[in-house]
């Protein structure tokens, strides 16, 4: 579902305020918490928030260390590209070019479902979506965790 508040942050362009999904590093757990956080967009559409997605978090803090990035797409760098299809239906891609190889953590099943579960939250009932990877080898393990996943 797109939540979105219009804010005027200049004059000249009117922004929107949204709640997006993102694959947030905590230290409990398996490391992993798909939570929805505000992100300023520029237009209401599931593009923009599919995109979103793989943007970089800095939550505010009162803690005294240093502001960093927390979302896991962001600091493996993926990105994320949707292509609209027609009716209700996208194509997504998820854009490994950048991720390191030796990153075993976001080439893992579960950073994998977190990002599929993020993508499926900004979908919702309304919206179809056909997911695939770049940037790997079709025999990597990505493709494999990737089809277990939608398979259900």
């Amino acid at each position: 579902m797109l939540l979105c508040a219009p804010m005027a942050l200049s004059s000249e362009r009117l922004y929107y305020l949204a709640e997006v999904p993102m694959p947030l590093k905590i230290d409990v757990g398996d490391g992993i918490s798909v939570t929805k956080v505000p992100v300023i967009i520029r237009t209401v559409s599931p593009e923009s928030n599919f995109m979103a997605i793989s943007l970089p978090f800095m939550p505010p803090s009162t803690a005294p260390s240093k502001n960093e990035d927390i979302n896991l797409a962001s600091i493996a760098g993926i990105s994320i590209s949707p292509k609209h299809l027609g009716d209700y239906n996208y194509l997504i891609e998820i854009d490994y070019t950048k991720v390191a190889e030796d990153d075993k953590a976001a080439r893992g099943i579960k950073f994998m479902r977190a990002i599929v579960d993020c993508l499926n939250n900004v979908a919702g009932d309304r919206y179809k979506l056909d997911i695939q990877i770049k940037g790997v080898e079709k025999d990597s393990g990505l493709h494999e965790h990737l089809r277990k996943i939608q398979e259900g």
